[in-house]
């Protein structure tokens, strides 16, 4: 048996990415690859399945419920949101990758990302809202008197 040929090196013009420090950093196909890794984990060695498959699953679950139960329409909208789905492409390939589990054949189903400027940091500014609230503070925090007076005791209290 042949060995394989390794992989051609890339072509491509390097897209410039300028860091919050104002660093320049130049990508080729690295930004392909880390996309790659939402649907094929196993590139970097993970057992876990893809977002497709596990999108997959979800939608069989969703089809079992024949007597037209209450999950039986979730499949058919499908909303990627957050920082994640600012990946080019991404609704447009899950969408194919939905088609080509159901044997080629396209499904009621309807995948949109949410074109939000600022979904880059929403998880950021949630987690600051509930930060804030007292509530939240007051319920999951320990002082450092507290931390103290109890040890890792405190800690294990809230968690």
């Amino acid at each position: 048996a042949a060995a394989a040929a390794p992989a051609p090196a890339t072509t491509a013009t390097p897209a410039l990415h300028t860091l919050p420090d104002g660093r320049a950093v130049a990508y080729t196909d690295e930004l392909l690859r880390t996309g790659e890794l939402v649907f094929q984990p196993a590139l970097c060695g993970q057992r876990d399945p893809g977002l497709a498959e596990r999108l997959g699953d979800v939608i069989s679950i969703c089809d079992s419920d024949r007597d037209n139960g209450p999950m039986r329409p979730l499949p058919q909208f499908v909303l990627l949101c957050g920082g994640g789905s600012m990946m080019p492409g991404l609704d447009e390939r899950l969408t194919a990758e939905i088609v080509q589990r159901n044997h080629g054949q396209p499904r009621d189903t309807f995948v949109s990302a949410v074109r939000e400027p600022e979904r880059w940091h929403a998880a950021w500014v949630g987690g600051s809202v509930i930060a804030s609230l007292p509530s939240f503070v007051d319920n999951n925090f320990v002082s450092r008197a507290e931390f103290a007076e109890q040890g890792v005791a405190a800690v294990h209290k809230r968690c």
